[in-house]
């Protein structure tokens, strides 16, 4: 037998974090799913600034619905967006750093052409 004590035991370990349900290149792959979402990167592409009401009256679609189309580009991290006077008709636009060269769009990870 062993004059030494018996050894502490050790707590356990702490699971690690549940990762999350998507990760940003899959958020921002997903975006690229519907046309509305497309025809918005192609027009902010160009430079332009849109709001969701001019992109509702060009599809013929109502306010509420293109606002989430706007959101969720912005939120996956394709669009940038500023306030306007009025909340519900915020500025959504591309970043130049997105759109150094005309005709793509580069997301560092990313590059790909649009038209």
């Amino acid at each position: 037998m062993s004059d030494q004590p018996p050894a502490a035991s050790q707590p356990p370990a702490t699971p690690a974090p549940a990762a999350p349900a998507f990760s940003f290149p899959e958020k921002f792959y997903a975006q690229l799913t519907h046309p509305v979402r497309i025809w918005i990167l192609q027009q902010l592409a160009q430079g332009r600034e849109l709001t969701p009401k001019q992109v509702a009256a060009a599809w013929n679609r109502k306010h509420r619905a293109i606002n989430l189309h706007c959101q969720s580009l912005h939120e996956a991290g394709l669009i940038a967006w500023r306030p306007n006077t009025d909340r519900r008709s915020d500025i959504y636009f591309m970043p130049e750093q997105f759109r150094r060269e005309p005709g793509w769009l580069d997301y560092g990870f990313c590059r790909f052409r649009i038209q």
